[in-house]
């Protein structure tokens, strides 16, 4: 069998959508793998600064909850020193 130029030109018509395809679906794999590795990175992100944000909200609040009962203590042995 005799390859003709338009059996040729077909051909090379083919390779090149094979591989139009071939480089669209890398294209989609590596968008696909992006995704895939930062969306957890960015949800641990989150949740880091998430967790030091509460841990800083706790620390003020324990100081505050410290004061308050210093300051209750003040005032119960102020009672109490009066009522001697």
């Amino acid at each position: 069998m005799v390859n003709t130029s338009s059996d040729k030109d077909a051909d090379e018509k083919t390779d090149r959508e094979d591989t139009v395809k071939r480089r669209a679906h890398t294209y989609f794999e590596w968008i696909h793998l992006i995704a895939a590795i930062w969306i957890p990175i960015a949800i641990a992100i989150y949740a880091i600064v998430e967790h030091n944000s509460s841990m800083s909200i706790a620390a003020s609040n324990r100081l505050n909850d410290i004061e308050i009962a210093n300051i209750s203590r003040m005032t119960e042995i102020e009672i109490a020193q009066r009522n001697l």
